[in-house]
């Protein structure tokens, strides 16, 4: 089973899922069809970015630990986010909420932030409970917060550590058409990463060739490894925006890159169990773009001047099999 967590879902979910009370499913839940009925409770990261330069209740947002509210935010520069060791998001701009469950361990855990954050910015561990309940079905869980820390502005690497104890998502809980799932530890030599690498250019070389074609049936076929096999099958499996979401995602007239690309702009950062790829030449105003999460493909539409993301960003394998997503 694959957690399917297409780009253009992210905005959708980034303003769906909070409530004033806790936590709410999203269209994405939808997918996760195979879920163990036992799964508790999850575990989210949340990054809030803040204003430095005027007067806010940044302090009181920080300190209320009762609710979630998801505020637009700041621009920040680039951070990276790893968990025990793996790059799960590049975060620059605004907040995140980001599932971690998969990579987490019983007892002591950590969360690194690799990068000098350019604005205040916060992070808070969050644990929700989750009842079994039916798929699609909306509800509000309650939640408490394992630990929190203020990002130093001062550090280009800050660090918090934290204990999850039972219940929470883990590894066995993952049932798939290919049994448990079973994240693969990545070799840490040379030539293996570059396997790892050319493997993963070949996956973008094939997603952008059916967006170049505007076969957009053939590259959700291949982001989704197989799960979805048509466009028409993922607007049924979300909301009426999905499709609007599309269409902005990948604009009529939009430019996109040919095969060099994948040679000369991504960039691999390599953890443990994932390797999150981005665009190492994308403009710093790509970045500043809240609704384009994915920072790794740029197609330009030149009327509009504006800028698409394509595929995902974090790649693992799981029983040696290669697949990807953006948001855990």
């Amino acid at each position: 089973m694959k957690i399917i967590t297409l780009n253009l879902f992210v905005f959708l979910q980034f303003c769906s899922t909070m409530s004033a009370l806790g936590m709410e499913t999203t269209i994405i839940e939808k997918k996760e069809k195979n879920m163990s009925t036992e799964l508790k409770g999850r575990v989210y990261f949340y990054v809030q970015t803040t204003s430095g330069f005027m007067p806010d209740n940044s302090a009181e947002h920080y300190n209320d630990d009762t609710k979630l509210q998801v505020k637009a935010g700041y621009y920040c520069g680039q951070v990276f986010v790893y968990v025990n060791s793996n790059p799960l998001k590049m975060f620059t701009i605004g907040a995140i909420v980001n599932n971690c469950d998969l990579f987490l361990n019983r007892g002591k855990n950590s969360i690194e932030f690799r990068g000098k954050p350019e604005s205040p910015t916060f992070v808070k561990i969050i644990q929700y409970d989750r009842p079994p309940q039916n798929a699609g079905e909306i509800q509000t869980y309650p939640f408490k917060v394992l630990a929190k820390t203020w990002l130093d502005m001062e550090k280009d690497y800050n660090k918090l550590e934290f204990n999850v104890e039972e219940p929470f998502a883990k590894e066995s809980d993952i049932i798939g058409t290919d049994g448990p799932w079973k994240f693969d530890v990545f070799e840490n030599t040379e030539g293996a990463r570059e396997k790892i690498k050319e493997e993963i250019r070949t996956r973008v070389k094939q997603e952008l060739a059916a967006i170049r074609a505007r076969d957009f049936d053939l590259y959700y076929k291949i982001q989704s490894d197989g799960e979805v096999t048509s466009v028409a099958e993922l607007v049924a499996a979300g909301s009426p925006a999905v499709e609007r979401m599309i269409a902005m995602t990948f604009p009529s007239g939009a430019q996109w890159p040919d095969d060099s690309y994948v040679y000369e702009n991504l960039e691999f950062l390599f953890g443990e169990k994932t390797v999150f790829v981005y665009d190492g030449k994308a403009p710093e105003s790509h970045y500043r773009i809240m609704h384009h999460p994915a920072y790794l493909l740029i197609g330009r539409d030149p009327k509009t001047n504006h800028t698409s993301t394509l595929s995902d960003t974090v790649f693992y394998k799981v029983n040696g099999r290669l697949k990807s997503t953006s948001d855990f």
